[in-house]
């Protein structure tokens, strides 16, 4: 995703909780194949309790922890080696 991109998409969430679509626009990924990684357990979400099944709730701060632990080379603190 865009600089220009994510901080329109950040702007725009600043405050509350993001559901599915929001948080796989924040990520760049196509929501399918993100509820596909949090059905495997690959990024951390809560669950509200208003429905039967409930519905997925994503932080920025648990979305930016998964980026940076997929980044690869590099010297950051998630970089892969």
């Amino acid at each position: 995703m865009t600089q220009a991109i994510r901080s329109t998409v950040t702007s725009e969430m600043t405050g509350h909780w993001l559901n599915s679509s929001e948080a796989a626009a924040y990520v760049g990924l196509h929501v399918k194949i993100f509820r596909k990684l949090v059905q495997k357990h690959k990024i951390r979400h809560a669950r509200t309790q208003d429905s039967q099944q409930g519905h997925l709730r994503f932080k920025r701060e648990w979305l930016d922890e998964w980026l940076e632990s997929t980044a690869v080379g590099g010297q950051g603190a998630g970089a892969q080696q």
